[in-house]
């Protein structure tokens, strides 16, 4: 299986950020982009970009957004009708980094694994904590 392309889907410049601090952590990454909904920018400007990311770098895609509902989200999700994609929301810094990981170190992870990684990455990654809390876990 081809290593799957990463997109990534804010509301704002939320998305590119998160690259940029991604790479200061992983280092660069090949087949990961982000695209941004700015403020004023319809929905099909938006869908067209998206698109347009799809068609360029065919093939399996993993969509990471930021938000369930939002137009990122409703976007991925409409064209994952017609594109080899598959969504999962609540991006994080954490749900990034393990997901690029993990694709970088498994030449065979297939599209649907990758997902589960990401949403199990972001998931965990999200803890209420204390300095006192984490000092009564160890």
């Amino acid at each position: 299986m081809a290593t799957a392309h990463i997109l990534v889907l804010t509301h704002g410049d939320a998305g590119k950020a998160l690259l940029g601090s991604s790479e200061m952590i992983v280092g660069p990454s090949e087949k990961l982009a982000a695209l941004s909904l700015q403020p004023g920018m319809s929905v099909e400007t938006f869908t067209n970009q998206v698109r347009q990311e799809l068609d360029t770098n065919a093939g399996p895609t993993l969509v990471l957004v930021d938000v369930f509902g939002g137009t990122p989200s409703n976007v991925a999700m409409a064209l994952s009708r017609t594109y080899d994609i598959r969504c999962v929301s609540g991006l994080n810094l954490g749900m990034l980094i393990e997901t690029l990981v993990m694709r970088e170190s498994q030449d065979t992870l297939e599209l649907a694994e990758l997902q589960r990684v990401a949403l199990t990455a972001g998931t965990t990654s999200c803890r209420a904590f204390t300095y006192d809390e984490l000092c009564e876990e160890r």
